[in-house]
């Protein structure tokens, strides 16, 4: 892939933990994969499952690209933390989120040298969109 895209747009919203291991299903994407997958029960955990907060799961995968793909420009189309609509305006676990991922793309930007050029928060208009049908 190497050389043959103008950039890369990446959505990104958790990390998991990966190890080899072959599935015991007999095809289909998880058998194809060869890697179990898990996330740390510690980890704070959103409206949606398996979306999980771990910040430095976003440093490394702009560091990954980087290192895989020569320090192609990187353009974050989606992130972002859901909840269930319970909590109105005293929303500080989705703050801690953005905090924390911000923070995390700042020092993959000025520390790590990554060519982002472009973030995108993942909006309630999104919902819409996939509950509602609209474009």
């Amino acid at each position: 892939m190497k050389g043959s895209f103008d950039f890369i747009g990446l959505n990104h919203f958790t990390t998991e933990l990966v190890t080899p291991a072959l599935s015991s299903n007999t095809s289909g994407w998880f058998h194809d994969r060869e890697v179990a997958t898990r996330q740390d029960p510690e980890w704070p955990q959103s409206a949606t499952d398996g979306l999980v907060m771990v910040p430095w799961g976003f440093r490394n995968i702009l560091n990954w690209i980087k290192t895989t793909y020569g320090n192609s420009e990187v353009l974050i189309t989606a992130n972002g933390f859901s909840d269930d609509g319970s909590i109105g305006l005293d929303d500080t676990l989705r703050c801690e989120y953005f905090t924390a991922y911000i923070n995390e793309l700042l020092k993959a930007i000025t520390l790590d040298g990554c060519n982002v050029t472009a973030y995108t928060v993942w909006t309630l208009i999104d919902n819409f969109e996939w509950s509602k049908g609209y474009t």
